[in-house]
């Protein structure tokens, strides 16, 4: 794709289906919530040349639209001109790590057959988005021609400039007045200019209030700047990119549980609200109602930072910091070898129960009498000894660990399980039911 010359598009996002909403629309300032599912910029073509126009719109060469779909699992889908069918492949790329699998599903059951996990060198990538389009092109090249992998990708996006509002409106019915009045309230409530980002809405419905009927709107934003880096490094890879997915939503697809398959007898995640928090180079979290993301949020804690601090407080490589937390283990008595590690582990963890806790604050604020049951946690942390139940201390919540099933022979070394959860379900159109 020849990024100098982008053609515009811009979002556009069927029926949804009406989310139980609740509360007031006062949100805390630290919070950013994402839209609620991102999937699919259908495959990619070089782009003719031409002049990048400075609008509200997306500047992706060929695309041709850009819409949120599915009712239970929303995704923020950029189609491409096809060139093709063939097996595709979900790639997660996070700070200091990137991940792709191919995954196999037989019936609601998802297992990964063939899978790669590679170190990225530091600050190619940074809280989630890309900082050196040239360099991570030159990593996934490698690894792509070292495991043989299709090079036909659904690639996961997380970071804090994707957003979502829901705004509070009186009803109106024409389509006119109703997106003056969208684009008027969303000027004030969005954290970027609405001039250099991709917007679209879509009402979900109208709900009583005590000052009367309001219509609820989904508003949706993202900054273009990170996708087309992304997209730059992808085709500096030779990585054809058959879809766009917010990490997060790719996160519940890949973990949510139906109740046919629920171990215990009990009702699955069906019904059921579940935070969600995949905590691995950085931490996604996302709130589901089954599998209706109601709430995302991206936090740059993550086992990176956490490297690069125990790399700082212990003056060792970033290598070998990497590998110390990884086969860090909170539930023995620290020694000389492990204490620093053990510190910024559990530092770690208290920012990541920080996140959470607010996650769950602004959950209760938007969507009330749907309480959280508890925390599904995945990613690398979740292979942690003790972290799992520190988090569920720190939380006061019950905190259950889950992963994708990994087959014999799909390669990888051991541990590098936990690091999948994203990426398969990035490999997947759409969570079990």
């Amino acid at each position: 794709m020849d990024l100098k010359s982008l053609a515009s598009t811009e979002l556009k996002i069927p029926k949804l289906r009406r989310p139980k909403l609740g509360g007031t629309d006062a949100e805390p300032a630290t919070p950013e919530v994402a839209a609620p599912s991102v999937t699919a910029l259908q495959e990619q073509k070089p782009a003719s040349n031409g002049a990048q126009k400075a609008s509200h719109r997306i500047e992706l060469g060929s695309l041709r639209d850009v819409k949120l779909h599915k009712p239970s699992m929303p995704s923020l889908q950029v189609p491409f001109k096809r060139s093709g069918g063939g097996t595709l492949v979900g790639l997660d790329i996070e700070p200091g790590r990137a991940v792709a699998v191919r995954v196999s599903r037989q019936g609601e059951t998802m297992c990964v057959e063939q899978s790669v996990v590679a170190e990225l060198p530091a600050g190619v990538v940074r809280e989630g988005d890309v900082a050196d389009p040239e360099a991570l092109g030159a990593a996934l090249k490698e690894m792509f021609e070292a495991s043989g992998l299709p090079k036909r990708v659904r690639v996961g996006m997380a970071g804090q400039r994707s957003v979502m509002r829901v705004l509070s409106l009186p009803p109106i019915s024409d389509k006119k007045e109703l997106a003056a009045a969208v684009r008027f309230t969303a000027e004030k409530e969005m954290p970027m200019p609405l001039s250099v980002a991709v917007t679209d809405f879509h009402p979900v419905g109208e709900v009583e209030t005590p000052a009367g009927m309001r219509q609820r709107v989904v508003f949706v934003a993202a900054h273009r700047e990170p996708v087309t880096k992304l997209l730059d490094a992808l085709r500096r890879a030779g990585i054809s990119t058959s879809g766009i997915d917010l990490s997060a939503f790719a996160l519940i697809r890949a973990l949510h549980t139906p109740p046919e398959v629920k171990e215990d007898g009990e009702a699955g995640d069906s019904g059921d609200c579940f935070l969600y928090a995949n905590v691995d180079g950085l931490t996604n979290i996302a709130i589901a109602d089954g599998t209706t993301c109601l709430f995302t949020r991206t936090a740059t804690v993550g086992l990176e930072s956490m490297a690069a601090e125990l790399a700082a407080r212990a003056e060792i490589e970033l290598e070998a910091a990497r590998k110390a937390v990884d086969v860090c283990d909170l539930t023995l008595e620290p020694d000389a070898g492990t204490v620093d590690a053990q510190i910024v582990v559990g530092d770690g963890m208290r920012e990541v129960a920080v996140e959470v806790r607010t996650a769950l604050d602004f959950h209760r604020s938007q969507q009330e009498g749907l309480e959280v049951k508890h925390i599904v946690l995945s990613g690398g942390a979740a292979s942690i000894p003790g972290f799992a139940e520190q988090l569920s201390e720190a939380t006061a919540m019950p905190v259950e660990v889950r992963a994708v099933d990994v087959a014999a022979g799909a390669g990888g070394a051991p541990g590098d399980a936990g690091h999948m959860a994203i990426a398969a379900g990035l490999a997947v159109a759409e969570a079990p039911r």
